[in-house]
């Protein structure tokens, strides 16, 4: 999530990056911090890459990506969660 700071106050850019094309493949605009706005964006993701193979979700620790509607919604996927401090990806 990017905090983007315009005349009428702050809009937050959620976005998922494919690391193999390393293209944006979902992105929401949104007013609010609501989890339903991140929630939003994976699943534009989600349909944007129809795939049997098995899918791997980073992420930081926020309460957005451990709540348990994102959990829910990510049923199937392999999340990965970053060290705390440690923003990028451990393989």
């Amino acid at each position: 999530i990017t905090y983007i700071f315009t005349l009428e106050g702050f809009v937050y850019l959620t976005s998922v990056m494919d690391l193999y094309s390393r293209k944006i493949i979902a992105w929401t605009l949104s007013r609010t911090l609501e989890v339903e706005e991140v929630l939003k964006c994976i699943e534009m993701a989600r349909k944007r890459r129809k795939t049997a193979n098995p899918v791997i979700i980073h992420s930081d620790r926020g309460v957005h990506y451990t709540s348990k509607l994102y959990k829910k919604l990510t049923a199937g996927l392999i999340l990965s969660y970053s060290k705390k401090g440690t923003p990028w990806m451990h393989v």
